[in-house]
């Protein structure tokens, strides 16, 4: 059973509307070829595909918008963000249910996922770019499917982009949300749900505060049976969810605006429920005595830390151009619940910091329009893993988990990317329009010295004193990216177009280095025999 209570005054949003389907070929590259019957939703103005807002009919490509009013329905059958998507996108894939989203491709390739622009992607990334953001701050979601060349590195399945709900109204206004569910297995199989939110102003500025704090139990099978916690990315089981969310928006002169976003996230798991391996760990030998089980206690659960920071700045009047610059900052810590390695249960943690700007200037020529300009980012990676006790861990079966030691998970790296594009769209007719663009993009990873994993649990564990390090290092990449598009409206009710458009990615450095062998010595130090280094193997890029 499942009671839902929303109050408050929104404005009226278009319905999903299944835009196209395209046809993409092997690679990373996409070539299009759709016809399609226009109707008044082709007609939503959409920022995905592109640095400027552009309407769904003026895209050559796959685009997909879930409105508000959509968003609200899924949400309210107790879906999570990965689930709404996978329900309303058809390229999409269809989630774990948990707290990760990996698998979760679009059209059979990794997307990159923003909130209102700003990438939640990173180098090492975890998959839980979903696990960011409540549904009730949500007021619209674009997916542009398919590889683009506009934002570089790491679109090429598509682009998600979440826009979050802003101020539209002068005068106060409020939103409420309650709701509460149970199957009534039991005391712990809960969800409730609270969210507020206040905004308002008036022509020179406005404004959005909102807070939402989501409280969730157990989840339980047809049989009454406590679905089985997972090890591996983590589930949202007695997990409780806090999104705290600031907007507003200042008109500096009648052609320049200022707006920014704040944000603070945080789901954190706090499960009494844990997977028993036996006395000693003899599930390990005999898999039909694991079980889950009550009790369980760890120093570390599973949890998603999130803040961001966006600012932009509009001036429709510079130089004879609309100049549009993004600044953005995002911090986040995601962490891991225990899981068994043999003897002994460790969790992994990861710190992510993200600083990016994107400058872009747009001119209208008329039949010619043309949008060029630059953008960059610096990533930089931090991890650690803690090991529990091993004797309590044994004992206890792996359901008390006391913190031992804490080891470098992997090597430190810091990824910095500086990128020019110049994209151009020219009307040859009223019904016929061709749009291309390139974009040039280097990139830099830094990675640091490491002493491999293993060596560092040895040394933790007490079986060796001391290990050498692999020498960590530097490497570049030069990445050319073009696209190029037509469309052509037949009548008023058709219209065909075509894309190609190249996409380019980077394989994870920080999983991909830091492995090595070594060879005991009498003393207790593990001497480097071989390893995978940056001067040795130097990792390539995908396009």
């Amino acid at each position: 059973m499942e009671i839902n209570t929303l109050k408050g005054f929104n404005l009226p949003q278009k319905k999903l509307a299944p835009v196209s389907l395209a046809l993409a070929v092997a690679g990373v590259s996409s070539f299009s070829v759709q016809a399609e019957e226009k109707s008044t939703s082709l007609d939503t103005v959409v920022v995905v595909a592109s640095t400027a807002p552009k309407s769904i009919s003026d895209i050559p490509g796959t685009v997909w918008y879930v409105d508000q009013e959509r968003i609200e329905q899924e949400a309210r059958n107790g879906k999570s963000l990965g689930d709404i998507l996978a329900a309303t996108i058809p390229s999409l894939d269809v989630g774990s249910q948990g707290r990760t989203n990996y698998g979760q491709n679009l059209r059979g390739r990794s997307a990159l996922v923003m909130i209102d622009g700003v990438s939640l992607n990173s180098s090492r990334s975890i998959s839980r770019q979903f696990d960011s953001i409540d549904p009730f701050n949500i007021e619209r979601i674009e997916v542009l499917s398919g590889a683009t060349s506009v934002y570089g590195a790491g679109a090429t399945g598509g682009v998600i982009n979440i826009v979050t709900k802003k101020a539209t109204q002068e005068g106060l206004h409020g939103e409420t949300y309650l709701s509460g569910g149970s199957g009534f297995n039991n005391s712990d199989d809960y969800d409730g749900k609270i969210a507020q939110s206040i905004s308002g102003g008036n022509e020179k500025a406005r404004g959005r505060i909102s807070a939402v704090y989501h409280d969730g139990g157990g989840k339980y099978d047809g049989n009454g049976d406590i679905i089985v916690p997972d090890t591996t990315q983590g589930s949202l089981q007695y997990n409780t969810t806090l999104d705290l969310m600031a907007s507003g928006e200042i008109n500096l002169t009648d052609t320049q605006t200022l707006s920014i976003l704040a944000q603070y996230y945080d789901s954190q798991q706090d499960s009494p429920y844990g997977i028993y391996y036996g006395q000693n760990f003899a599930a390990l030998a005999d898999p039909s005595q694991i079980e889950v089980r009550k009790g369980f206690e760890s120093d570390q659960q599973g949890g998603t830390e999130r803040y961001m920071l966006n600012l932009n700045y509009l001036n429709t009047d510079f130089l004879n151009h609309q100049l549009m610059v993004q600044a953005s900052y995002r911090k986040e810590n995601m962490s891991f619940i225990p899981f068994i390695y043999g003897a002994y249960l460790a969790a992994s943690e990861q710190d992510t910091e993200v600083v990016s700007l994107r400058m872009a200037l747009l001119k209208d020529f008329g039949r010619f329009n043309l949008t060029y300009g630059v953008d960059g980012y610096i990533d930089s990676l931090d991890s650690s893993q803690t090991i529990f006790d091993p004797v309590t861990g044994a004992a206890t079966g792996g359901l008390v988990n006391n913190s031992y030691a804490t080891i470098g998970r992997y090597p430190g790296t810091e990824v910095a990317s500086i990128a020019g594009f110049i994209q151009a769209e020219f009307n040859i007719t009223d019904d016929w329009s061709v749009q291309g663009g390139y974009r040039y993009q280097y990139i830099n990873n830094t990675i640091d010295d490491f002493v491999a994993g293993k060596a560092q649990t040895a040394i933790a564990l007490g079986q060796a004193t001391s290990a050498d390090s692999i020498d960590g290092g530097s490497t570049d990449y030069n990445v050319g990216l073009f696209n190029l598009g037509t469309i052509y409206n037949i009548n008023q009710a058709n219209q065909v177009w075509a894309n190609f458009s190249q996409g380019f990615d980077l394989a994870d450095p920080a999983k991909y280095y830091g492995y090595g062998t070594y060879k005991p010595q009498a003393n207790g130090h593990l001497t480097l025999v071989d390893s995978i280094n940056v001067s040795d193997t130097e990792l390539e890029g995908m396009t």
